[in-house]
This record gives structure tokens, C-alpha cells and sequence, in this order.
């Protein structure tokens, strides 16, 4: 699924095009200690899980793009034999490659995290909207083609959650109120009543942390 690519928690290593790079693993038992494949440097792990994750440049369902998937699959095998004793590759269930996550899959994940807001706040009594303008705002504030939606989560609390709260603290917002969440011209987030009158400018309430400007 979507949240497993682009969720956290799990050791990764990045190809966007021909062999890997960089890997990463953490075997079950033994030394919980991995080189990256091009400094030398250790790396240590605390986890124990036992599988590889690595990221393959691009996506789609065309042949190309499968034969590209494939050829990006087989070259990361080969780059990790060479990186890893057989004995610690052996102890692996498996190597997982992922193609990174597009824009267009960003946003619905966008979506998603933010229903779940808009219901923890009708949890208040306070109806909430965004704009399509916010959305893509938001979206291309949290977009990463090598980080997937992990910098998602980290927008989405400075440009909406913050200034929710903000709103909510300052008493701008209230049971039984409804809202607009937009962005200006200038990347600032404002709160609106439906009539269109700015409750709440995060500009001037000096909640311009990155993200936002």
C-alpha cells in the first residue's frame, strides 16, 4: 500500500536509477552493524527486522516501466552481494523494492491525512474545509521524490494543525463555527469564517515556520 512506501520506521536504501548506492539493513542477531556502500562509515541499527527496503526510481504499469523495475531489481542484488556476506544476506527474509511515490499519490495521501483532522475537529463542533489551493499548497510543500510522504506529516502540522490550534487557543474558532482553510499569494495560511473574513492570518499570529512561507 501507499503507507507502507511512504510510511516510516523502516531501514532504506535509494536507487533512482541504475545500482544502488547507498544500503541499508538489520539482521536479527549478531552485530547490529552496516557499512554504507560508498563512504565505509558504519552504521548502526537497533532494529530486528529482518528485510532490506530500496527505493526504485520512477513508477507506472507500462513495460518499460516493468522492465526498468526489474533491471533496477536485479542490479541492487548484485550491488548488495558485493557489499555483504552471503551469511548476512542468507539470514534476510526478503529484499523489497518499492517504486518511489508520485505527486499525484502524495495527494491522496494528503487527502486522507486530512480527513482525519476534519474529523478530530467536528470532534469540537467546528466544521472545517480546505481549498483545493491549500491542497496543492500543501502538497508541494510536502513532495519528496526521495523521501516519499515523510516530510508530509511534518507540513502538515506546521501549515494546518498549528494554526488550527492557534485559532482554537485565541478563541478565533469555537463550537459551533465553520471554516475555511486557504493559502495567499504569499504561501500564508489563512483561517476563514464562510462569509470569507480572515479569523486568523498565520503571517501575523507568527506561526511563519518552515513550511509555510
Amino acid at each position: 500500500g501507499r503507507g507502507g512506501r511512504g510510511g516510516t520506521g523502516e531501514p532504506m536504501a535509494n536507487a533512482s536509477s541504475g545500482p544502488q548506492t547507498q544500503a541499508s539493513a538489520s539482521p536479527s542477531q549478531g552485530n547490529n552493524q552496516i557499512y554504507d556502500a560508498i563512504t565505509g562509515e558504519a552504521v548502526n541499527t537497533g532494529s530486528t527486522e529482518d528485510y532490506i527496503t530500496v527505493e526504485a526510481g520512477g513508477s507506472g504499469s507500462s513495460a518499460a516501466a516493468d522492465a526498468e523495475y526489474n533491471r533496477i531489481k536485479v542490479a541492487v542484488n548484485n550491488e548488495l552481494k558485493r557489499y555483504f556476506k552471503p551469511e548476512f544476506l542468507n539470514r534476510l527474509d526478503d529484499i523489497i523494492v518499492f517504486n518511489q511515490l508520485t505527486k499525484l499519490e502524495v495527494f491522496d495521501i494528503a487527502e486522507i491525512m486530512l480527513n482525519d483532522i476534519i474529523e478530530r475537529v467536528a470532534e469540537k463542533e467546528i466544521e472545517l474545509q480546505v481549498t483545493l489551493e491549500f491542497k496543492e499548497a500543501l502538497v508541494n510543500k510536502g513532495y519528496s521524490p526521495l523521501f516519499g510522504a515523510r516530510p508530509l506529516r511534518r507540513v502538515m502540522n506546521s501549515m494546518l494543525e498549528d494554526v488550527l490550534a492557534e485559532s482554537i487557543l485565541r478563541g478565533y474558532l469555537t463550537a459551533g463555527d465553520a471554516a475555511v482553510v486557504d493559502v495567499n499569494a504569499d504561501g500564508h495560511v489563512l483561517v476563514m469564517d464562510q462569509a470569507g473574513a480572515i479569523l486568523m492570518d498565520s503571517s501575523r499570529a507568527g506561526l511563519t515556520a518552515a513550511g509555510i512561507s
